[in-house]
């Protein structure tokens, strides 16, 4: 039991010889500087990509990376072959349809008689989606409810990544503080 007592103090004696080296140093200083900089450029992409350029005193005025994603998406395909993906979150978001629920008329082989979907009634029973009134369903559309959502997301993500860069950072700080009093030995 002396013995591999012995051993483990010399392989930590060992050790501490090697991470006082100013190469582990930079190396390590290298690394957390790298995942600062990568950290620090994704927190302000995402922050700056859903940042409106200015600020709308109108409800009725959408920015930039609203428009982005309601100009960006086929909604004629999106409401045909993702119909149960996008249907199950009509209730959640109280929204029907991409731009609105007159988006269920324009596809094609349907009319404005075509019903919506029952996921787009303000009350979801069989078949109330053939009266569409506005106490019957949610005339909103979809694109800006998700468009938020997923604003929020990814401001979250900048934000988090901005934490950790700020962490990273005191961490490069510490390291070159290390470096440069073993460097003054």
């Amino acid at each position: 039991s002396q013995s591999t007592g012995s051993s483990f103090k010399e392989r930590r004696r060992s050790f501490a010889q090697h991470s006082e080296t100013p190469q582990w140093l930079c190396i390590y200083l290298f690394i957390v500087l790298f995942l600062f900089t990568v950290q620090l450029v994704l927190g302000l992409l995402s922050l700056v990509a859903v940042t409106p350029m200015q600020i709308h005193f109108s409800p009725e005025l959408e920015d930039d990376f609203l428009l982005s994603i309601k100009d960006s998406v086929d909604y004629k395909i999106l409401l045909k072959k993702r119909s149960e993906e996008i249907e199950s979150l009509y209730s959640s978001f109280k929204c029907c349809g991409w731009r609105s629920f007159e988006d269920y008329e324009q596809l094609p082989g349907t009319n404005r008689s075509t019903p919506v979907p029952d996921s787009c009634c303000k009350t979801e029973t069989i078949g109330c989606g053939k009266r569409k009134h506005p106490n019957n369903i949610y005339y909103d559309g979809c694109s800006s409810k998700f468009g938020s959502a997923l604003r929020d997301y990814v401001l979250m993500l900048g934000w988090a990544s901005l934490g950790f860069a700020v962490v990273e950072l005191l961490g490069v700080l510490f390291a070159l503080a290390h470096y440069l009093q073993i460097v003054s030995r």
